[in-house]
């Protein structure tokens, strides 16, 4: 889209990535993403106008990653908390099993006895815990989901009402492109 002149301080910068999802994302003003990259803050703007104000496709990916990393942010944190606990329930296990121990080289079985008890209730916590957390939680995502895909399945529906010509040749299409939609049983 540029051109002839100096190269883009943003297209030639190590962060583009970075700083196109800042803006598109609005994390700050224009004046803070350039102070945030060393770049000024015309060379924000320009790139926002030439390269991404009208590039729905690129600003859809930009929005559909950042969800992505945070629900994954989300997950990995969920398993991180799961690992937590299990720890915590281990050290505890361990804990009991030294108190018996204990108790039955002092042949004091009541002690032994009532430990005995508190550890079968913390191994059947474990067992607990680890049946109903024991798969790491993962992040799929689905664009047939989306509001977005249903506004346009909708529209798609009402034109090969419209024109039904049109509905054979998008099917033969998507099912050239192996998109699912050309496999869905009320699509045809």
């Amino acid at each position: 889209m540029a051109g002839p002149g100096r190269p883009s301080q943003i297209k030639t910068h190590p962060k583009v990535d970075s700083i196109e999802r800042d803006i598109v994302l609005r994390r700050g003003s224009r004046v803070a993403i350039a102070k945030r990259y060393g770049v000024s803050r015309d060379a924000v703007e320009r790139h926002w106008v030439t390269h991404l104000k009208d590039d729905e496709e690129k600003k859809r990916k930009i929005v559909l990653e950042a969800q992505i990393d945070e629900h994954e942010q989300t997950a990995t944190a969920l398993n991180e908390d799961r690992l937590d606990i299990s720890k915590t329930y281990e050290a505890l296990a361990r804990r009991v099993e030294r108190l018996i121990s204990k108790a039955e080289e002092n042949d004091d079985h009541g002690l032994a006895l009532a430990s005995m008890e508190g550890l079968r209730k913390v191994l059947r916590d474990i067992a607990q815990l680890h049946g109903k957390l024991a798969q790491t939680l993962r992040v799929e995502v689905s664009v047939m989901d989306s509001p977005e895909w249903i506004e346009l399945r909708d529209i798609l529906e009402q034109t090969f009402i419209e024109h039904p010509q049109a509905k054979q040749r998008f099917l033969q299409i998507a099912g050239q492109h192996r998109l699912s939609i050309a496999r869905r049983p009320d699509a045809e």
